[in-house]
């Protein structure tokens, strides 16, 4: 259970990289406590998805490293006593191009996806990855050892989707119960976002690995 304490969620920035001067201006990211129900259907109709502080800061892995974003994304993160919420704005300026096929569970195929990467331990090397598609296919999975990935975890957790002519929407609400942590007075957690357009052979992300260097957990 949570208490009234702001959750902060802290992007710890790589020790030394080429590309320190485009990490640089990250800021800390702060999730605000729940004043009303959030009913995830997709829709980012509650008013807490309005106002308040978004993330918009993503930032091209590919195709150019460090490049501008085609599209806007803006996140916003919020939490009850219960359970962490995620509800995010996918801009388009071609919402009939959004590639949306629907797939198994943890199948991946090329698709307009929105990932969320956390580090609930905070100790920059294992976490767990939630990702959905512009369909509504939901993948998730275990980090471990800073770099390497696992996908045979299915953790019990809701994810909706909505298009409509400004691009594609996602609500995600998932339960501490899944994540292992701590309590603690206040929360201090690593996290990371991504998306991706496949049409453009695009990943954009808050913080990203170069392509020269490795670790990933620890950059969240």
């Amino acid at each position: 259970m949570l208490d009234a304490l702001s959750v902060l969620f802290l992007v710890t920035l790589p020790a030394a990289s080429s590309l320190d001067s485009v990490f640089a201006h990250l800021p800390e990211m702060h999730a605000t406590r729940l004043t009303s129900a959030v009913v995830v259907d997709g829709v980012l109709d509650e008013p807490a998805w309005h106002g308040g502080e978004a993330i918009t800061h993503f930032i091209q892995r590919d195709p150019v490293q460090g490049g501008e974003p085609s599209q806007k994304t803006e996140v916003r993160i919020a939490y009850d006593d219960a359970a962490l919420y995620i509800g995010a704005r996918m801009w388009d300026s071609s919402p009939d191009s959004i590639v949306a096929p629907l797939a198994r569970r943890d199948s991946y195929i090329p698709a307009d996806q929105f990932n969320v990467f956390l580090d609930p331990f905070h100790d920059r090397r294992n976490g767990y990855y939630f990702e959905i598609n512009a369909a509504g296919t939901i993948n998730d999975g275990t980090l471990f050892n800073n770099d390497w990935d696992e996908s045979s975890w299915d953790g019990v957790w809701q994810g909706k989707v909505h298009r409509d002519a400004q691009g594609w929407t996602a609500e995600l609400r998932i339960p501490f119960s899944q994540l292992r942590f701590k309590k603690q007075e206040q929360y201090l957690w690593g996290i990371n976002l991504r998306r991706d357009l496949p049409r453009r052979n695009e990943k954009d992300w808050i913080v990203f690995t170069p392509r020269s260097e490795s670790g990933f957990v620890s950059r969240f």
